[in-house]
């Protein structure tokens, strides 16, 4: 039983944007539904509009001024003072509030690390990429066959100081992996050393649900007769390919296709024959919800990823998924049940697997309930909380 006095399920991450975060929101909200009490510790400026139970460690809108003017002239430095102030503010929160355990999600761009973690309250550490164990958080090769690295550490040495630390902690400490992928290679990483515990994300299966594909295509404006695929993206970095699909659209005759994309404008340059809609970035359930019931199927050609929320949400949304072969996206995704796997960073694979859906599209039926059965069954918010409360019990027993 959880011993507490103050917050059930305290949970500590960097910030309130992006993938990571989304998938935070999620848990939380799912355990919120089943009645647990919640606490956020966050570093995104305090807002008006978060919830009671949100902490904000680092309150102002900007930085500081000295941080401010030092930035223009030494960055290093200026992040270096912005790290210290983050590491105090977590100490006083800890002080403050005398947690009875923290649910870590990713800290890497608050400048705080392994160290300024506790050592002698339990820890549960969501993992959503490789970096509590590993020299960086997510590498590949990019188009030129470049390798490449997002949140690299300084030299090899951090990263086994970080294994020295989790090592030093594991009687304390339990890493949840979202996908099978990542919890072998955090058991391997660690040398099985470290407890870890496989739960997927959870989605808003009722939020995230099958809508009627001629409303949702006549609402955003596109031609009904075109075969839509959906894609949701940062272009602008290389580890979640749209080029990979870009060229793989090139190699296709595709004037009876059609892309309705959302998110920043793609950079690399697609066919001409290509019906084109940009939606630019969206937010709102609702919309997102009508963008994948919009679409014949969504392809997700990252090159490095864990176990993306796009495809939860349209597997969710009753739209097949054609997926790349990294991470947990093959966890979700069963071939010619609910989508396809192509072979990563390579756009003949992926042009393939398109044109193959393309004449075998009546294999995925008319009926979007059935392509989402997985998704209700194994990665709702229900299921997601209630895999945590199972690992808490385990832990406080």
């Amino acid at each position: 039983m959880i011993q507490n006095n103050q917050t059930a399920f305290t949970i500590l991450s960097d910030g309130l944007n992006g993938g990571a975060a989304q998938a935070t929101n999620n848990l939380q909200k799912g355990l919120t539904r089943e009645g647990v009490e919640t606490s956020r510790w966050h570093f995104n400026p305090e807002s008006e509009e978060h919830p009671s139970y949100y902490l904000s460690l680092d309150k102002g809108s900007k930085r500081p001024p000295i941080e401010r003017i030092i930035k223009n002239f030494n960055k290093g430095f200026s992040n270096y003072l912005r790290a210290k102030r983050h590491r105090l503010a977590l100490k006083n929160a800890l002080i403050n509030n005398n947690p009875s355990f923290l649910n870590i999600h990713n800290i890497h761009n608050s400048g705080i690390n392994h160290l300024d973690i506790p050592e002698k309250i339990p820890i549960i550490w969501t993992l959503h990429d490789c970096w509590a164990f590993d020299q960086y958080a997510f590498n590949w090769v990019d188009q030129s066959g470049k390798q490449c690295f997002a949140v690299k550490d300084r030299n090899s040495q951090v990263s086994k100081e970080k294994l020295d630390f989790l090592r030093r902690i594991r009687d304390n400490l339990t890493l949840v992996a979202p996908s099978y992928w990542l919890a072998n290679l955090a058991k391997e990483k660690t040398d099985g050393d470290i407890r870890v515990e496989h739960i997927p994300y959870g989605v808003d299966t009722d939020l995230f649900a099958p809508k009627d594909k001629n409303l949702a295509r006549k609402e955003i404006g596109l031609p009904p007769q075109k075969m839509w695929l959906g894609s949701a993206s940062t272009w602008s970095n290389s580890r979640k390919g749209f080029d990979i699909l870009a060229k793989a659209l090139k190699q296709i005759d595709c004037s009876d296709l059609g892309l309705l994309s959302w998110g920043e404008p793609p950079k690399d340059k697609l066919p001409s024959e290509l019906t084109v809609k940009l939606l630019g970035n969206v937010s709102g359930t609702e919309r997102l919800s009508t963008n994948y019931s919009a679409c014949d199927v969504f392809i997700c050609p990252s090159r490095a990823d864990n176990l993306p929320n796009t495809v939860l949400e349209s597997l969710s949304c009753g739209v097949p998924v054609i997926g790349s072969d990294v991470g947990g996206i093959p966890d979700m995704i069963e071939e010619s049940i609910n989508g396809l796997i192509f072979k990563s960073n390579h756009p003949k694979s992926c042009a393939d697997k398109i044109i193959q859906f393309k004449e075998g599209k009546e294999v995925y039926g008319d009926e979007p309930k059935k392509l989402r059965d997985k998704v209700v069954a194994s990665y709702s918010l229900e299921e997601q909380s209630n895999s945590y409360r199972d690992l808490l019990g385990s832990i406080f027993s």
